[in-house]
């Protein structure tokens, strides 16, 4: 039956009818928002720049609020990029107090949690 309707697979809508619909990638255990409070971790637009992310109200409508927690441990947003702590890490991989946490590239370095 599926032969003769030419049924496509659900991966096929996916890629081909509905793109921009986010969906988590395999290796994310957890996927949405990640809040406190009324506030969300959110990337502040700062996803094509690499700069600092920060609090902002949720508005739950995903965008730079969306965030997946992968089995590896890493906070990651939009499939590549993950929550970097800056580059001065001491040896026992502590920053310092009021230091920013920002979107980079994820590499699997010390610097991404």
């Amino acid at each position: 039956m599926k032969k003769d309707l030419q049924c496509k697979p659900f991966k096929w809508y996916l890629d081909n009818v509905y793109p921009e619909l986010k969906t988590p990638h395999h290796d994310d255990v957890k996927f949405g928002a990640m809040s406190q409070g009324h506030y969300c971790l959110d990337t502040l637009g700062q996803s094509e720049r690499g700069g600092p992310v920060g609090l902002y109200t949720c508005h739950g409508s995903g965008g730079n609020q969306e965030w997946s927690l992968t089995k590896d441990g890493y906070v990651k947003h939009a499939g590549d990029l993950c929550l970097s702590m800056p580059g001065d890490v001491d040896a026992s991989n502590r920053i310092s107090a009021g230091s920013s946490l920002y979107i980079r590239l994820c590499n699997k370095s010390i610097q991404q949690v």
